[in-house]
């Protein structure tokens, strides 16, 4: 059993070892395991969903952002022949 426990990353034995400071055992039966995956796995899974929403949203954000940029200067094209073409038909 013991092999089996230093099988798991340094983190999760941190974990199950502070679960169990109280009996000074290593073994935990299926509902302990279980609710450990509930209460540390889906905060992580969020985490994690959470982390790739935000980047593809920030990825929506900067194409948005350069197809604002190029049509504000397309913008500023027509205008500055609007004056250019107002400015000759005053005179």
């Amino acid at each position: 059993m013991r092999e089996t426990f230093l099988l798991f990353p340094w983190w999760f034995r941190k974990i199950l070892l502070s679960l169990h400071c109280q009996t000074k055992t290593m073994y935990m039966d299926i509902q302990q395991v279980t609710q450990l995956i509930s209460n540390v796995g889906f905060p992580i899974a969020m985490c994690l969903l959470l982390i790739w929403f935000m980047t593809k949203e920030t990825q929506k954000h900067q194409d948005e952002t350069d197809k604002l940029s190029s049509t504000i200067e397309s913008n500023t094209k027509v205008l500055t022949e609007l004056c250019t073409l107002i400015k000759t038909l005053v005179k």
